[in-house]
C-alpha cells in the first residue's frame, strides 16, 4: 500500500488551523497596558492601540458608545481615558470582535 505525502500532512493542517481558530464572541480578553496610546473622538468613540491577545486576530481594541471607563473603581465618562495617554491601564474587551468593554485605572 502506497500512502502519498500530500495525504500524510491533512491531519496536521486541520488540526492546525483549528488551533488557531479565532475565540467565539463574548470570550472576554484582558490586558494591562504599561502605555495607553489611545485616539478617542467627541462621539467618544475611537481605538486603542498595541491591544493584543494571544489568541487574537487584531493589534487594536474598538472604543464604541457601550465602552466603559472605571477610575478608583467608580464609573467616569469614557473621555477621561484621553488624560491617561502614556500611562498604564487595564482593559477587558471582547477577543473576537475587539470591541472594549471597560478601561480601568487609578488615580
Amino acid at each position: 500500500m502506497k500512502i502519498l505525502p500530500g495525504l500524510l500532512l491533512m491531519p496536521v493542517l486541520f488540526f492546525g488551523t483549528v488551533a488557531v481558530a479565532a475565540p467565539p464572541s463574548g470570550v472576554r480578553a484582558s490586558m494591562e497596558l504599561p502605555s495607553l496610546d489611545i485616539r478617542l473622538s467627541n462621539d467618544g468613540t475611537g481605538i486603542i492601540k498595541n491591544a493584543t491577545c494571544g489568541h487574537c486576530d487584531h493589534n487594536f481594541v474598538k472604543i464604541t458608545p457601550n465602552s466603559k471607563a472605571i477610575v478608583n473603581g467608580v464609573s467616569v465618562d469614557i473621555s477621561r481615558a484621553r488624560g491617561r495617554a502614556g500611562k498604564d491601564v487595564y482593559i477587558v474587551f471582547d477577543a473576537k470582535t475587539a470591541e472594549l468593554q471597560t478601561i480601568y485605572w487609578s488615580e
